[in-house]
């Protein structure tokens, strides 16, 4: 009773202890969670404009938009504003003075703002119709200049991309500020200058839904102090007899708004000592605040551009008093529960006393009995009585129980990981209740985390809530047909989580019948496809893009060719030369749509390698601790054999079921073969990590013979000998290289077109083998195939100067040779042509040696070359300089 007493009142001393500091707790935990998802949301919001700028950017570098093209770049700037919608405007000002905005309006709608050699030198203003064509003229601006602009003039005095100024919009009454980026010749002559605009009031309509405690309150300022956004209804600017101008947050109306921001000067001096994130404290009448500032370019990675974010300070401040309230109520109801837990614990404690003294009583004498040796006292646990039948029932029970439940954990936990890996939930419905009962992952998958549905089931009203508007009514329909008809269904849907994002789901049910035939219940499955519909709509999108290009390029090549008729001679000529362009548009295209193909498989591998290698980290972490309870258990056995010699006749029949000899003799090896098999998934995970690589584009130091290594890896596969054939012998002479500058990705690729055309060969040649019946190979030391890889420095001074390479840097020389059946010297001498290919229909495009000489020539400035005899097998031989220079 007195344990009771103590346990009690120290528990309850505890909860209000805990109390008193759960308001900071709570406190900071919210600060962090505000200024965390405000800062994700401004990354994502203000990375827009910029990402846009350098998309337009890279495709006037690329020759796809001309700056003095002005329709075209309209036509342009229309379709990517309906792609981005958080952008207002995209607008372009070349050095010849020209201008060319579109700029979407508050309802909706799309205007134009045009400045060429059509309009100097005035700026036409125009709507646009759905299809993006000039309708009105709206208004007409004399004697304008972009060169003259402050966007302009800004973009080109930081010669980078860089924001503008906050500023109020003349039309809108609206704070933007704009994503300007300047354009270059190769030359280094300016072209122009891009600019991408936001509106600033998105960012107050995002503070204004956050829940912020009670009355709590987020804004956010410039370094200046000048007001930018807030989660308050006021506006960060006033209006003064029709002119509206902006306001700091010392002269904001609001007086939690204008008290942080005088206690924030007062205690910094000015905002432009705040370089970290601080989190302070403040009165208010007398009245605790919490307040935590944040500077927005902290929270970014080191591979993050920070000078791409605006210089802002994100300021979230809460009462004390919104905590308060409900700490004083558990603090009651912790008195009270503790009290009413005393006396219920001390009445169930006198009768528990009371009711198993007896028995106990009894139980210990045979034990006592038992622990001197006599061992005829043993038969009392077969008693009739009550306790002889528990103590008999239970020991049967606690062995049973425990060697089902181990069962049942693993395979539950095998299941979930299964689940969990394949993004797969399973789920069943009990139609007498209209309760779905389902799997963790299931609950994962619709935005619920397993922690919040702790009994595992909730209400079908419940579930369908997070079907999407769109596709409820038709998955009801569904769900109904096939409860009347008894029959099961497949159906892909949309779903909405709590944070708002859309998923893509495929659901599959059957119902299940009892003995009259009627439908009791349904049960299926339900996998989360989100990933590969994003990737089939971007896979479409970039077709579009692409088709559009053509499209465009393809009205510019007819206009040509009907001017060319004026001459005969020249309309041969030019057709020639027409000919020629379009050809390489195609191949062009082709090869665009297989870079964006191995790009998204680049990414597909990478989040295949990352889902992979956490569970394979959990199992194998896990393997110390298997092997030392393994250990535990079996010096437990040992014991047990060793002091009970003549066990019961119950234990050994169990005993001789289970085969423990053998099981304390294999158990050991079984773990040795998990940790075996858990290392070799790891390797693989590592091999598709570098693999994946293909979409990073910068340039960057790298060991080439992880490079090598980690293809070799990923064709494993089909270098490994099976029961029908031997396998390929990878013979590597790899000298002393230095870390070479490259492109890792684009060489991976090179080194997988390379090995793979090698594997083709070498089977052809066993195919050849088998079917001439010569086996005289068997006889030899190695295998009858093989690749050999050198990779070596190449002499700077016996290296030929070339447009390609450069004597002066040094060379390493990658030799990939085979002992296939080699090539003819047609075959060889258009090897590197594209759609070249000596494969059947369908086994291949003709663009993997071509892109291999592209990337190794082109993209590296090096060398790809190609020596073969029929018969006795092919060798590649890759020159790159180990520094990448720009040749004068």
């Amino acid at each position: 009773m007195l344990q009771i007493f103590v346990v009690v009142g120290f528990t309850g001393w505890l909860s209000l202890r805990n109390g008193q500091k759960a308001v900071q707790s709570v406190t900071t935990q919210l600060h962090s969670e505000i200024t965390e998802r405000l800062e994700q949301y401004l990354n994502v919001y203000l990375k827009v404009p910029h990402v846009v700028n350098q998309l337009n950017a890279d495709a006037i570098n690329l020759g796809l938009l001309d700056v003095q093209n002005i329709p075209t770049l309209e036509r342009y700037f229309w379709h990517q504003l309906h792609t981005f919608k958080s952008l207002e405007h995209i607008a372009l000002g070349n050095t010849n003075g020209d201008y060319i905005e579109v700029l979407r309006q508050k309802d909706g709608q799309f205007i134009v703002k045009v400045k060429d050699n059509t309009t100097s030198p005035s700026r036409h203003t125009y709507r646009l119709s759905s299809q993006g064509k000039r309708t009105q003229l709206l208004q007409s601006e004399p004697n304008y200049d972009p060169r003259f602009r402050p966007f302009y003039q800004v973009a080109v005095k930081a010669a980078s991309p860089i924001w503008t100024d906050v500023y109020l919009g003349f039309s809108t009454q609206e704070l933007h500020t704009d994503a300007v980026r300047p354009i270059y010749e190769q030359t280094g002559a300016l072209k122009g200058v891009l600019d991408a605009g936001s509106n600033l009031s998105k960012i107050s309509e995002f503070l204004q839904s956050l829940k912020i405690g009670q009355t709590g309150q987020t804004f956010i300022i410039e370094r200046s102090g000048m007001l930018v956004a807030s989660s308050t209804a006021e506006k960060p600017f006033v209006v003064t007899d029709g002119n509206a101008t902006r306001i700091k947050a010392l002269e904001s109306r609001d007086s939690l708004t204008r008290s942080t921001a005088d206690y924030l000067t007062k205690y910094f001096g000015n905002f432009t000592q705040i370089n970290s994130s601080q989190q302070l404290t403040f009165n208010i009448n007398n009245r605790r605040q919490f307040l935590q500032i944040t500077p927005l370019r902290e929270g970014n990675s080191p591979e993050t551009d920070t000078l791409l974010l605006p210089d802002w300070l994100i300021v979230v401040v809460v009462p004390e008093a919104d905590f308060q309230e409900h700490i004083d109520v558990n603090t009651r109801s912790t008195i009270l529960l503790c009290l009413a837990a005393l006396a219920i614990a001390t009445l169930f404690g006198i009768l528990t006393y009371r009711w198993i003294t007896q028995p106990i009583l009894h139980l210990t004498a045979a034990a006592t009995a038992l622990s001197r040796g006599e061992w005829n006292q043993v038969v009392s646990v077969e008693r009739s009585d009550e306790l002889g039948v528990l103590a008999k029932a239970f020991n049967q029970m606690a062995l049973q129980l425990k060697k089902s439940f181990l069962t049942l954990s693993q395979r539950q936990a095998s299941l979930a990981e299964a689940q969990k890996l394949a993004h797969v939930g399973n789920w069943e419905l009990d139609l007498a209740t209209y309760t779905i009962t389902g799997s963790d992952e299931l609950f994962r998958i619709f935005g619920w985390e397993p922690s919040e549905i702790g009994h595992r089931y909730l209400k079908y009203t419940d579930y369908l809530k997070r079907i999407h508007p769109e596709d409820a009514k038709v998955y009801r329909e569904i769900i109904s047909e096939a409860i009347y008809q008894g029959k099961p269904y497949e159906f892909d849907c949309r779903i909405q989580i709590p944070d708002g994002s859309i998923r893509h789901i495929s659901t599959k049910g059957e119902p299940n019948l009892d003995h009259k035939g009627e439908v009791i219940r349904c049960f299926g499955t339900v996998m989360d496809i989100t990933d590969r519909k994003l990737a089939a709509q971007a896979l479409e999108q970039a077709k579009l893009d692409l088709e559009i290009r053509v499209e465009e390029r393809t009205a510019e090549l007819s206009q040509a060719l009907e001017q060319l008729q004026q001459s005969e001679v020249q309309l041969k000529k030019k057709a020639f030369q027409l000919k020629k362009t379009l050809r390489e548009l195609q191949q062009t295209q082709t090869q665009l749509v297989h870079t964006e193909k191995m790009s998204s498989l680049g990414q597909l591998v990478a989040g295949v390698a990352h889902e992979i290698n956490n569970p394979v980290s959990f199992i194998y972490g896990n393997l110390t601790y298997a092997r030392a309870y393994m250990s535990d258990l079996f010096e437990l056995l040992q014991l047990y054999q060793e002091h009970y010699s003549s066990p019961p006749a119950t234990i050994q029949n169990q005993t001789e079921a289970i085969e423990l000899d053998f099981l304390m003799e294999d158990f050991p090896k079984l773990l040795d073969s998990m940790q075996v098999g858990a290392e070799r998934i790891s390797e693989i995970v590592h091999s598709l990590k570098n693999f994946s690589r293909f979409d990073q584009a910068q340039m960057k130091e790298v060991n080439i013979h992880e490079g090598i290594d980690s293809t070799l890896m990923l064709l494993q596969s089909r270098l490994s000998e099976t029961v029908s054939h031997c396998g390929i012998k990878v013979i590597k002479e790899y000298g002393d290289l230095p870390m070479v500058q490259c492109y890792a990705g684009q060489m991976n690729q090179v080194f997988m077109n390379i090995l793979s055309n090698a594997i083709d060969a070498l089977e052809e040649k066993r195919i050849r083998i088998k079917e001439t019946g010569d086996r005289s190979w068997q006889e030899k030391d190695y295998p009858p195939v093989f690749i050999k890889i050198r990779t070596r420095l190449q002499d700077v001074a016996s290296h030929k100067n070339t447009h390609q390479l450069s004597p002066l840097t040094p060379h390493l020389l990658i030799q990939i040779s085979d002992n296939g059946c080699g090539m003819i010297e047609p075959i060889r001498s258009r090897i590197f042509d594209p759609f070249f290919t000596t494969k059947p229909i369908g086994s291949g495009t003709g663009l993997g040696l071509t892109i291999s000489y592209q990337i190794v020539v082109q993209s590296h400035k090096g060398k790809l070359n190609v020596t073969s005899t029929e018969g006795h097998g092919t060798e590649f031989a890759i020159e790159l300089p180990l520094r990448q220079t720009i040749l004068p």
